[in-house]
């Protein structure tokens, strides 16, 4: 892509209030305020789109809410059996959750679900998800997946839009100290929000976010019957791949505030911390209702991977699997070799439980 069409897109990105315009008004506030209003001038505009957003969020939530009673009993049924996809950043969890929303059993959060978790559910009445369904797709600056409004989403997006502070607001102040969720709080929002979902799709849920890898406790006090698949992928090339979202044009979607670069080591120590935590409380979760898969696998033997996973997990087969694409394997930067050392401490869960050599 020539270096003009990446500053286009790039100057969008900074634009665009994304999730940001579907805080309400006072959370919006205060999220300014706690960061004591250091906006970078680049990002002046998506501040102000924000501000609008967030005006036409706070007038519509009390009619979301009169229209949308949050009833948990009438949705319990449905709202009791979700299936969460594991896995760390750029272990193919996307396309994963892709793949599995193409069966109709599953209901899942679109992108404009999560964008605006408050009001999602009267944009559904009035039929703006049909207008949204008109606008193209884009291909994601850190790969080559194509979204639109209505393309699975993550729901940190939402959890964090519904609560006013946590991870994804904490990347749109990437210089100021975070202010994060609790587990348990996040359980009891993941749960509003899985009612408010399952009152627009009534169909059982499924749910995709790479920090679900350290939060098995908070999920299954709220969800007993949750069940899991958890996808890992070559320590090398999920690296490499790590290392590629580091680039700044990638840095800016969401943000307020340009970011300072991430290093090689804060990476490796997530890595490490999230891989072990994992391992110890997966146990928690009975062995019938978790399964684990390689994304290698997944992208040689991808029907086969998914009836596997279907069948592990009890869930109906859809009529049709989805079309198998050719497998076309974004390009990564190399890394150090004299890094591999530090990776296979970083990653030993893995080789020491037969993952990866």
């Amino acid at each position: 892509m020539s270096s003009i069409a990446d500053k286009l897109r790039m100057a969008t990105q900074m634009i665009g209030p994304v999730h940001l315009a579907g805080l309400t008004l006072p959370d919006w506030l205060a999220l300014l305020r706690r960061n004591h209003w250091r906006v970078d001038l680049p990002f002046w505009p998506r501040a102000v789109l924000a501000t609008l957003g967030t005006a036409v969020t706070s007038t519509l939530r009390p009619v979301d809410r009169w229209l949308f009673p949050d009833d948990d009993e009438a949705t319990r049924d449905l709202v009791d059996h979700p299936v969460f996809v594991l896995g760390m950043a750029r272990s193919g969890t996307t396309m994963l959750f892709n793949l599995l929303a193409q069966n109709p059993y599953f209901g899942y959060p679109s992108r404009m679900d999560c964008f605006y978790p408050h009001i999602f559910r009267t944009l559904h009445r009035v039929g703006i998800p049909r207008v949204l369904g008109l606008v193209p797709g884009q291909k994601r600056s850190l790969d080559s997946v194509r979204v639109t409004w209505l393309s699975p989403e993550e729901d940190t997006l939402a959890i964090s839009v519904l609560s006013g502070v946590g991870e994804r607001l904490n990347h749109s102040f990437p210089r100021e100290p975070a202010v994060n969720i609790n587990h348990r709080e996040y359980g009891r929002l993941l749960r509003l929000f899985s009612t408010r979902l399952v009152q627009v799709y009534r169909r059982n849920l499924l749910f995709k976010s790479p920090g679900h890898f350290t939060r098995i406790p908070a999920i299954l006090e709220q969800f007993p019957q949750a069940r899991f698949v958890t996808i890992f992928r070559d320590p090398r090339v999920q690296f490499r791949s790590t290392l590629g979202m580091r680039e700044p044009s990638k840095q800016v979607w969401g943000a307020l505030q340009w970011a300072p670069e991430e290093t090689v080591q804060d990476w490796l120590t997530w890595f490490r911390v999230y891989l072990a935590e994992y391992f110890v409380e997966r146990d928690r979760i009975p062995p019938e209702n978790v399964i684990e898969i390689r994304y290698e696998d997944l992208a040689a033997r991808q029907n086969d991977v998914l009836q596997s996973v279907y069948r592990h997990l009890r869930i109906p087969e859809p009529a049709q699997y989805p079309a198998v694409e050719p497998y076309t394997p974004n390009k990564y930067p190399e890394f150090d070799p004299a890094l591999l050392e530090q990776l296979r401490d970083a990653y030993h869960e893995l080789h020491a439980r037969g993952f990866y050599p």
